[in-house]
């Protein structure tokens, strides 16, 4: 920038929904792990995290256990390629072609339906979204591709069935993702998340409001 602006070393952090998440474990990390670079109160002001999906082990696991249909399915196979990327040395579970069913129907390649829906290598037509896209290829893994089931519906039964549980590698490593969990902010922190949002439940910033107000330190 060649402008006459300079930063004065003070900044905030906001994001919304995906960023929302984001936002809120940024902090987290900023705190804990840099706040040599980045101190609190001083540099890092103030942190706003709004409508993320933050309790990846409760509320957002209802969302994908749930055999009901969801407005955007599509963020279940956007979710399993992140968990694939980072997990899948570790937790062959997360391996995508155990994660995701391997039969699709009857008039479906599988290897086609691999590569467009999961290995982000979706064709789109002309002024095509990308999730409409996705929607598409999920609704053939689906028992009527003419109706918006569940994001379940893509799942391997051996993943559904462990994502119903609680005492399991898949519970344990959401759990660890869980935006909340072991910590409170050190800096001015507010939470915004509409109570009648239908892709990112409410219940995600209750659930992190009520976390930090059970660790809240005394004045």
């Amino acid at each position: 920038y060649k402008g006459n602006a300079s930063w004065n070393g003070k900044m905030g952090l906001i994001g919304y929904s995906e960023g929302g998440y984001v936002t809120m474990v940024t902090q987290q990390a900023l705190q804990e792990q840099y706040a040599d670079e980045f101190p609190m109160g001083t540099c890092v002001q103030a942190c706003a995290p709004m409508e993320g999906p933050y309790a990846l082990s409760t509320v957002m696991a209802d969302v994908m256990k749930k055999h009901e249909p969801f407005r955007a399915p599509y963020f279940l196979p956007m979710m399993l390629n992140g968990y694939d990327a980072v997990y899948q040395k570790e937790y062959d579970l997360f391996a995508i072609k155990n994660a995701v069913k391997t039969q699709v129907g009857s008039t479906t390649n599988f290897s086609a339906y691999l590569d467009q829906l999961i290995n982000n290598k979706v064709t789109l037509e002309k002024g095509e979204q990308l999730t409409d896209a996705i929607n598409h290829w999920m609704s053939l893994a689906m028992q009527d591709p003419t109706t918006f089931n569940a994001p379940r519906d893509i799942l391997s039964d051996e993943f559904a069935a462990l994502l119903d549980g609680s005492d399991n590698d898949l519970y344990t490593v959401l759990k660890e993702n869980d935006a909340y969990v072991g910590w409170f902010p050190a800096v001015p922190f507010k939470l915004y998340h509409c109570q009648e949002d239908d892709l990112v439940p409410f219940g995600n910033g209750l659930t992190a409001y009520d976390a930090f107000k059970a660790i809240q330190p005394s004045d």
